[in-house]
């Protein structure tokens, strides 16, 4: 029988990996860009005794789309690095809090013809979070978290702040491994505009 164990603490020692559909959009008073790409990651947690647990996470998004005759790619790369502590409500739930160092760039390249304008920027600050995991099955839970997100950028230390949030299911194959489904949404407001960074995504999660 598979372990019931990740879903009522779901910061086990596991890593994962996932990659899905992905949605950017950035945008002033002026109008607003949508480009669809991909995204994949890669996260790990680990646990030190009495409650609290490392992570660290990276993941990055791809796009490109055809805008009035303009050839525009754009990435963002995000890593995060921290700590939490899980707080074990039942046999079948758990909640936790956690605070991470987090580093964020964009890149973007803009080209028509023989033509092309390329920018980039990086932004670091942190994101505290809260979330939980709940049993439903034996070997299915479901989970959710809710986060705030604060950043700076390096080059005109215009600050960026805003939520992020995160729903998940997640299947145990075997008592190692396992499968999960999320969608994530995340939005970044600067003095000078928005970025929103949505999708749905895929993974596999292996336990040790």
């Amino acid at each position: 029988m598979c372990s019931t164990a990740h879903a009522a603490s779901p910061h086990l020692p596991s890593i994962a990996a996932y990659l899905g559909g992905a949605e950017l959009e950035s945008g002033d008073d002026t109008g607003s860009v949508t480009i669809e790409g991909r995204e994949l990651g890669f996260r790990g947690a680990f646990n030190v005794g009495r409650g609290i647990f490392l992570r660290g996470e990276y993941s990055a998004f791809n796009g490109d789309d055809t805008l009035s005759g303009v050839d525009i790619d754009a990435q963002v790369d995000e890593l995060r690095a921290g700590a939490g502590y899980t707080f074990q409500l039942s046999e079948t739930a758990s909640a936790y809090v956690e605070a991470n160092y987090a580093v964020i760039s964009f890149d973007a390249t803009a080209s028509s013809g023989s033509v092309s304008e390329s920018t980039s920027s990086e932004a670091n600050g942190f994101v505290l979070a809260a979330g939980g995991s709940l049993n439903v099955l034996p070997t299915v839970s479901v989970y959710g978290r809710a986060g705030y997100i604060s950043v700076e950028d390096e080059d005109s230390n215009e600050s960026g702040t805003g939520p992020e949030f995160l729903v998940g299911a997640d299947y145990s194959v075997s008592d190692v491994f396992g499968v999960f489904a999320e969608y994530r949404y995340a939005t970044l407001k600067f003095d000078d505009g928005d970025n929103d960074l949505s999708g749905y995504r895929g993974g596999l999660r292996l336990k040790f």
